[in-house]
């Protein structure tokens, strides 16, 4: 099913960022549903987490974590971040479990992470979207419709890496 190939495909992205050492990935979970299924297996590995329903001590110790280096990845969901718009000063990689809801959250995001970057690697790829057929509407949203069945079909090659989990 979907969610089972999105979840191995995350699992192969966490792989990637501990074999290359990468640290400062925020993760973005559009659904809540995705995040506890994350933070059921996840939770113990290299991963903070914070949700629209974390207590306020969850989410100081989980951007402090996550700050200090001592967790690679910091996962949130959207609903936290539509409530509370963080900046994420050390974040230097995102990925989208999802596609975001709301097109503008997407932007954004990528944005603050571009502005993290230092400059001379704005060139790499600095989000990892994760999709399935089942996404075109939302990716639609963010980067036209056309475009979007490209992506989908696999015939447009971008800045910004669209990963297939279905």
């Amino acid at each position: 099913t979907d969610h089972l190939s999105r979840m191995e495909a995350f699992s192969m992205i966490l792989q990637d960022i501990k074999f290359q050492h990468l640290g400062y990935v925020l993760v973005f979970v559009s659904s809540y549903i995705d995040y506890l299924k994350l933070l059921k297996n996840y939770e113990k590995d290299i991963c903070c987490f914070i949700s629209e329903y974390s207590t306020s001590s969850k989410i100081s110790k989980s951007k402090k974590l996550f700050n200090q280096g001592k967790k690679m990845v910091l996962v949130i969901t959207e609903r936290y971040y539509f409530y509370n718009r963080p900046k994420f000063k050390k974040a230097l990689y995102l990925v989208f479990y999802q596609i975001p809801l709301n097109p503008l959250f997407y932007s954004e995001l990528i944005i603050m992470i571009q502005n993290n970057s230092e400059p001379q690697k704005l060139n790499q790829p600095v989000s990892i979207s994760l999709f399935s057929k089942f996404d075109l509407m939302r990716l639609s949203n963010v980067i036209g419709g056309q475009k979007a069945r490209m992506v989908i079909d696999n015939k447009l090659k971008s800045k910004f890496i669209f990963r297939p989990c279905g």
